[in-house]
């Protein structure tokens, strides 16, 4: 049983990492209990970091693992042991150390997270736990204990600048609050210090008079005041700076030198100013009611009076002294205004009995009238002179007088406003008669003349001259007139009378008759007995005249009657349509054709009596708008369907999905599919619409030549990049490093790219180019390792022979050179790299050969070839020593097995 143990003890210091690595992992706790040795070992000098971090949980001395803290490649793991151990109970004498709080910390919660903060004494680690913990705990590891003054935010700034803006701010805000504290502490401190200065000087000067002496002590009480709000401050600041965590301790505020100082002040009742100051400010109200001068005057002097009494004696405070002088100040204004009344009121006794007097028609510039613009100066001048406080309520006569100026003012403003107008309005009358004369319109310019004389009747005389021209320039006139349309009267009758004994057709004579009827109008009115007598005899011709057009005119009245009976009917059959028509699925186009068929039907119907037509027409109308309704909601929606589209085209442009061209051609078909719609907006929609469509394909005609373009600059890069790979191999030796990248790099440039025959040719061609340079290269290093493996046994065999000390050249030969070699046996070694290889051995050695040779066929080794021939040169050179069999030419053995790993790496 135990050789089994010595057996797996033995494989914990095999030469192979692997096979240690696979001890290792095997043991279990009892199994490791009897190897600690071996595995303490392996912790302190195992240089395969696998394998020692294997180790770090079978041992059990935890002082083992503690020596590993301080190793930047193992403390975390060893750390991670140790933690885990105190976790179980474990207290070890590492507990404290820095890197397993850190993984304590990377694991704690909220059940240890208080016991850990105990243990941290620097401000560093704690504010790394700070920046790494999580941000639930993240609150509590700020609250440690080593982080709460001035130094360890300091130092948390400083690690959380440019990792952690919480901590970063947590930091600044709390150093920042330190420094306002402090700053706050030095201003208030250097106040209390000036205010105590100020203090002691005062009451080193203290009077022995009583009115002295009560101001005295108001001074005093505001300085305690202001010393009070100073020494608050202080006291805030030294508090706020302990809670920051500052460092260094503030002085407490200085005592206070009014602490024993009397500062009692007379009772107040004794103040008479009280009351003084209380009556001053109800003559102040009385006199913004308006009090009579006198009163206000007497109570104005007794009351000052008694104020200078007393003011010798008790001193009123700031209040009850600005009361007293604004009172009086308000007072010499209130008297000053008195004065003036009294000196104005001379020039406002008399007023005018009568202020307007006559119609807004008849108003004009009387002499009247400019005696009340006279008086309304002075008025106004007078009361200007008053100048009454705005704020002070006027005396009854004062009062009067302002409203009746007010009053007259604006009446004045009135009847000049529309005297001006009057004579305006016969300005133009004027003029609009000169006018008519010039034109030969006499009746008109007649009224207007009658018009402007009326005018001049009522005062206006600015255009006397004007009319009396015009009543001339009429009279003239009128003598021409007569003694020209004469002449012309007679032609009418003439030419009415032969249209009354010879007809004409009914509606060319009903129009010649009012021709005629219309020119004689333009002759003007009768004048004289021979001209009505004209007049009459031309109305009786004009009735003969029309006889014959009245039949024409009832027969017109028949049509007429007809067409408005058609127009009604078409107004019923426009009803019946309206009503019997389901609209949601009616159509349209037809509806479209109904209405403007009824429009032109409607034309037809024509002429109409205007009276009776026009609720007929206010009807066909209506209809006409119900339908035009009907037809614009079809026309609405088709709009509102075709601009659908085009958004669609517009977000299928803005998009542009893969099969952009397929819906272009979907939403041309939805297009075609919508109904009629109004000329002007099909237009302007179509023309947004094929704009859209004609953008997608542009975009897919862009997108294709691009893609082309790509493709070939793609196809270029690949080219030149091969070419740059087998320059490079022409330069430089492979790598496997640099192999791969190559294979990354050329399977990047030709994703997605159809390769021709020749570019994938050139392709394989520099793979396969490198992969034998680079199997050239790994045998070139292979052979020239081979070299130094067998120069370094020679170097140590020489020390081992020499009993000299050299530094191992590698770990393989530690133990050889610290006198602890495997034992091997050099022929067999020999003998099996030269099976491996293939090579023949001496005739000697032939025997040895066959039974080293049966033995691997027994254990299941029969192509010792396809075995790692590292793991035989790593055999030979830890076995040792070379030099103490004589029997034995280790040399020749050496060159031997050397040259038969050399064989095996040119297969």
């Amino acid at each position: 049983m135990l050789s089994r143990w010595f057996k797996k003890g033995s494989r914990l210091e095999h030469a192979d990492p692997e096979v240690r690595l696979q001890a290792v992992k095997a043991l279990t706790a009892e199994q490791a209990a009897s190897v600690q040795d071996s595995l303490e070992r392996l912790v302190c000098t195992e240089e395969d970091h696998v394998i020692r971090h294997a180790a770090f949980p079978l041992v059990c001395n935890t002082e083992i693992l503690a020596s590993q803290l301080d190793s930047p490649e193992h403390g975390n793991a060893a750390a991670q042991v140790i933690a885990q151990r105190i976790e179980q109970g474990e207290v070890p004498s590492c507990a404290s150390h820095p890197q397993v709080i850190k993984v304590r910390f990377s694991q704690a919660h909220d059940n240890n997270i208080d016991g850990l903060l105990t243990l941290i004494d620097d401000a560093a680690m704690a504010s790394e736990f700070a920046l790494t913990c999580p941000v639930a705990l993240r609150d509590k590891v700020l609250s440690a204990q080593v982080l709460q003054n001035e130094a360890g935010l300091s130092t948390l700034l400083k690690v959380a600048k440019g990792r952690d803006k919480f901590c970063h701010r947590y930091a600044k805000d709390k150093l920042d609050a330190i420094k306002t504290a402090v700053a706050q502490h030095t201003s208030a401190y250097e106040r209390l210090t000036e205010l105590d200065a100020s203090i002691s000087k005062a009451l080193s000067q203290e009077p022995t008079e009583n009115i002295e002496l009560i101001a005295h002590r108001q001074k005093l009480l505001k300085l305690q005041e202001m010393r009070a709000a100073a020494a608050d401050v202080l006291r805030t600041a030294q508090t706020t700076h302990a809670h920051a965590g500052g460092q260094e301790s503030l002085p407490p505020p200085q005592e206070d030198p009014l602490k024993n100082a009397d500062l009692t002040i007379p009772d107040a009742t004794d103040n008479p100013f009280i009351d003084l100051a209380h009556a001053f400010e109800t003559l102040q109200a009385s006199m913004l009611e308006g009090v009579e001068l006198a009163s206000a005057n007497t109570r104005q002097i007794e009351l000052t009076q008694a104020w200078l009494a007393h003011t010798d004696k008790f001193p009123p405070n700031q209040n009850q002294h600005k009361t007293f002088a604004l009172v009086t100040a308000q007072f010499q204004q209130y008297r000053a205004a008195w004065q003036r009344l009294e000196a104005a009121r001379g020039s406002l006794e008399h007023v005018p009995a009568e202020l307007i007097s006559r119609s807004n028609e008849t108003v004009h510039p009387t002499d009247e009238i400019r005696q009340r613009l006279k008086w309304l100066k002075r008025w106004q001048k007078s009361i200007r002179t008053i100048d009454w406080p705005t704020d002070h309520q006027a005396p009854a006569d004062a009062l009067t007088a302002q409203t009746l100026l007010l009053r007259v003012t604006g009446e004045q403003d009135q009847l000049a406003k529309l005297s001006q107008a009057s004579r305006e309005k016969m300005l133009d009358i004027v003029k609009q008669a000169a006018a008519s004369l010039a034109d030969g319109q006499m009746e008109l310019a007649k009224e207007h003349l009658k018009s402007a004389r009326k005018m001049q009747k009522q005062g206006i005389s600015d255009f006397d001259r004007e009319i009396s021209s015009l009543s001339a320039q009429i009279a003239e006139f009128s003598d021409w007139q007569n003694f020209a349309t004469n002449p012309k009267r007679e032609e009418l009758l003439s030419t009415l009378t032969e249209l009354a004994d010879n007809p004409i057709e009914p509606a060319d004579q009903a129009e010649r008759v009012k021709m005629l009827r219309q020119q004689w109008q333009e002759l003007g009115k009768p004048g004289n007995r021979k001209e009505f007598d004209q007049h009459k005899q031309f109305d009786d011709l004009a009735q003969k005249a029309f006889e014959p057009c009245k039949v024409y005119f009832s027969q017109l009245a028949d049509t007429r009657a007809q067409n408005l009976e058609k127009r009604a009917a078409l107004c019923d059959q426009l009803t019946t349509y309206l009503s019997s028509t389901d609209w949601i699925s009616a159509d349209m186009q037809a509806a479209e054709t109904i209405m403007r068929t009824a429009r032109e039907e409607w034309h037809r119907f024509h002429p109409c009596d205007r009276r009776a037509l026009k609720p007929v027409q206010t009807r066909f109308e209506s209809l006409q708008d119900q339908l035009h309704a009907q037809v614009k909601a079809g026309w609405n929606a088709n709009v509102k369907l075709k601009e659908d589209i085009v958004a669609d085209a517009l977000k299928l442009l803005e998009s542009q999905p893969d099969d952009s061209l397929a819906c272009v051609k979907a939403l041309q078909q939805r297009w075609q599919q919508v109904g009629r719609t109004p000329r002007g907006p099909d237009q302007r929609l179509w023309r947004t619409f094929r704009t859209h469509c004609d953008a997608v394909f542009a975009q897919r005609d862009a997108t294709k030549r691009a893609e082309k373009d790509v493709l070939t600059e793609r196809y270029t890069a690949l080219e030149a990049m091969i070419g740059e790979f087998e320059q490079a191999l022409s330069t430089t030796a492979p790598t496997k490093k640099s192999y791969t990248e190559m294979q990354v790099k050329l399977t990047q440039a030709a994703e997605n790219l159809t390769l021709r025959g020749g570019l994938r040719k050139n392709i394989d061609n520099v793979q396969a180019a490198y992969k034998r340079a680079l199997v050239n290269e790994e045998h070139k290093r292979s052979v020239d390792q081979l070299g130094q493996w067998q120069q370094w046994d020679e170097i140590v065999s020489a020390a081992e022979a020499s009993g000299s000390s050299i530094d191992s050249p590698h770990s393989v030969f530690n133990e050889r050179l610290q006198g602890k070699p495997h034992e091997e046996d050099l022929l067999a070694l020999t003998l099996e790299a030269e099976i491996a290889a293939d090579i023949a051995s001496p005739p000697e050695d032939q025997s040895q050969r066959m039974v080293l040779q049966v033995a691997f066929m027994n254990a299941g080794k029969r192509n010792l070839a396809a075995e790692d021939y590292r793991d035989l040169l790593q055999r030979w050179c830890a076995a040792g020593p070379k030099n103490l069999t004589e029997s034995i030419d280790v040399q020749e053995l050496r060159q031997r097995f050397f040259a038969a790993i050399a064989q095996r790496l040119k297969k």
